[in-house]
């Protein structure tokens, strides 16, 4: 199409947004021309030339059309999925946040709009990645298709993102999916994948827990009832007259002035590109502002009574009269923080105000005692690394994390045990708590560090400890060998077993008893016997693995759990070992001492797989080994 000739090659086009209007000069050309359609290749959308309004300039408007039968993008991975009603001045709008299984809907909207919600989502995404469901207020145009969408989404995981003030009301829509309640959660959500969204409460516009979502990335505000509006000929996006829409609707549901200018105070700190509210029209960067502002000076609460403005107006006078009382208050709030100063000097454990930069802003008598001025690189800004670790770098490590990173990352309070020096050098240990204090927006900007002296308690759990240790020991080793005893024996032979099994090996009990031993006992007398146990018990550990254990478990009777075994033959050459051991003469007080041993031997699992059954087994082919003559090994055979 040659616009130019039509137009005497004066076509002005100015093509800027989806709804920006173009403008073409010398309308007296146009006239007879109704409509002119362009087809975008690509995009559901058609743009058409209404010859409708004219200015006193000749300028024509083109409006562009949106397909509203289908999902409208209308920021990255952001849709509207809502539906357009004829004659409906009160639009409902639903948005869809696209992000893969942890997709996020929000304000679903009644069951006059469901059928086309859910056809519209699953052309963007399947149901079943919808993880969050987010609901501004309780209002059944806003709530009541949820327990249906839960059905169909069908995830147990799947949660209800709200405030707690609201979650006793939205339950009576018999919703099954548990709460998110941001409010109890630092008003913010953030995905495994990395979607952050943040909230900021909007109280009494128009519910006590009613609040706003920001969507950072695409800077995106999806603000409930706020900026809604009511239209007799509704559009996708705002015009820049959209005020007297919006004033119709905020006048009746806002409950007061005071209250919603609290509320956009609060909105118009944020970076805005994109306003996305339940009712009216989206809303572009280049009039929010503007419409901010005009809304600051909208009278709302229309259904108050009369006498609520000149209660106001006293409100108004009274604090005008009060000024004097508030510089008093002031005084005595000075006074009342120099109070609580002498109070935490008061307290015997270090006390510091930590800012994120690791600066003190504060700290009480006993923090400042740590301080040494040869480890403080600015005295009117000292660092909390100098002042407790007479260092010039934070903690760092395993062994000495730093609380203020913890406590960033986690927003929560946090315990650590450091090393800290006091002001001449010397090390104690302390048990470190760090609190977060979290701003308006739930980020933490300082932490109170409290340092409680341990140094004498872990002395004490240490020597506690090591008590512990050795009365342990002694009860599961005999006292006259330091071999382990019987219940030892039989845990780690259940071990070996169980090893055996997984890894398809064998395990060989041997069961040892020194041949005449009592004969010892009775012409030398029991210390002769008891340096004999203990010489054995040192051979026979000399000569096994350190994954084999040997203990004895009454009078001269040894046992030993030999591992992995894998043929007969190792354990053969073991045993030879052994009884070669035993032999060797010993000499105790001048007298050479010579004595034998009888071994039996069943093996797991060919003997049997209990621990008791194997060692009886192994006791009785220790009998049939002595029936040979003693001085040789036996291996049970049934």
């Amino acid at each position: 199409m040659d616009t130019g000739n039509i137009v005497n090659n004066k076509v002005a086009i100015a093509t800027v947004d989806y709804d920006i209007y173009e403008l073409v000069n010398n309308l007296k050309e146009f006239k007879k021309i109704k409509k002119v359609y362009l087809i975008l290749i690509g995009l559901q959308l058609k743009l058409f030339i209404n010859f409708v309004s004219v200015n006193k300039y000749n300028y024509i408007y083109l409006g562009l059309h949106l397909d509203y039968t289908q999902a409208i993008e209308i920021a990255p991975e952001i849709y509207w999925i809502g539906s357009y009603l004829e004659n409906d001045p009160f639009q409902c709008h639903p948005y869809l946040i696209e992000n893969g299984d942890e997709s996020v809907l929000i304000d679903p909207g009644s069951m006059l709009e469901f059928e086309s919600l859910i056809a519209k989502t699953r052309t963007v995404t399947e149901l079943s990645n919808i993880k969050y469901i987010i609901l501004h207020h309780q209002d059944p145009d806003l709530c009541a298709s949820v327990p249906e969408i839960e059905k169909l989404i069908n995830r147990d995981d799947l949660l209800i993102v709200t405030h707690s003030r609201m979650t006793v009301l939205i339950k009576h829509y018999l919703t099954t999916s548990d709460y998110y309640e941001v409010d109890k959660n630092n008003l913010q959500l953030t995905t495994k994948n990395g979607l952050s969204l943040k909230f900021l409460t909007t109280p009494y516009c128009h519910s006590p827990g009613a609040f706003v979502s920001y969507e950072p990335r695409s800077k995106t505000l999806f603000s409930s009832d706020i900026f809604g509006g009511l239209e007799e000929s509704w559009e996708f996006y705002a015009t820049e007259d959209y005020f007297d829409q919006a004033k119709a609707f905020h006048a009746s549901y806002m409950p007061g002035k005071d209250i919603f200018n609290y509320t956009l105070r609060k909105i118009e700190q944020l970076d805005i590109s994109l306003i996305a509210p339940q009712h009216g029209s989206i809303i572009k960067n280049k009039f929010i502002p503007q419409l901010i502002d005009d809304m600051k000076n909208l009278d709302c609460g229309l259904y108050i009574d009369s006498k609520y403005n000149d209660e106001l107006l006293d409100i108004i006078n009274q604090l005008e009269a009060s000024k004097e009382e508030l510089k008093q208050k002031e005084q005595a709030l000075k006074q009342k923080e120099q109070f609580l100063q002498n109070v935490v000097d008061g307290t015997a454990d270090p006390i510091m105000v930590i800012n994120c930069d690791h600066t003190i802003s504060l700290m009480n008598d006993a923090a400042a005692c740590l301080i040494n001025a040869d480890f403080i690189a600015d005295k009117d800004n000292p660092k909390c690394y100098e002042v407790s670790h007479h260092n010039n770098k934070p903690c760092e490590g395993e062994n000495e994390p730093c609380p203020l990173k913890m406590v960033s990352e986690q927003k929560q309070t946090v315990r650590v045990t450091h090393n800290h020096f006091l002001k001449n050098g010397e090390k104690q240990f302390v048990e470190l708590s760090a609190k977060p204090l979290l701003d308006e927006n739930g980020d933490v900007y300082a932490i109170i560090e409290t340092a409680h002296d341990i140094t004498l308690h872990r002395r004490n759990h240490e020597q506690l400890s090591q008590q512990k240790r050795l009365s342990d020991y002694k009860a599961s080793h005999d006292d006259l060998t330091g071999l382990p005893t019987r219940e030892l024996f039989f845990d780690r032979l259940q071990q070996s077993i169980k090893h055996a099994k997984r890894h398809k090996n064998k395990v060989a009990v041997l069961f040892i008893d020194l041949d005449n031993f009592k004969l010892i006992n009775d012409t030398m007398g029991h210390q002769a016997g008891d340096i004999v146990l203990q010489t054995m018990a040192f051979r026979f550990q000399k000569i096994l693995r350190q994954v084999d254990t040997v203990s004895r478990i009454g009078g001269d009777e040894f046992v030993v759990v030999f591992n992995s075994l894998k043929q007969q033959q190792d354990i053969i050459e073991v045993v030879d070992k052994l009884i070669h051991s035993v032999k060797e003469p010993m000499n105790i007080d001048g007298q050479k001492i010579n004595i034998t041993t009888s071994i039996g031997i069943s093996i797991y699992p060919d003997d049997g797989v209990e621990t008791e059954v194997l060692v009886q087994h192994a006791d009785s082919a220790m009998y049939e080994a002595k029936a040979l003559g003693r001085d040789t090994y036996y291996f049970f055979n049934q």
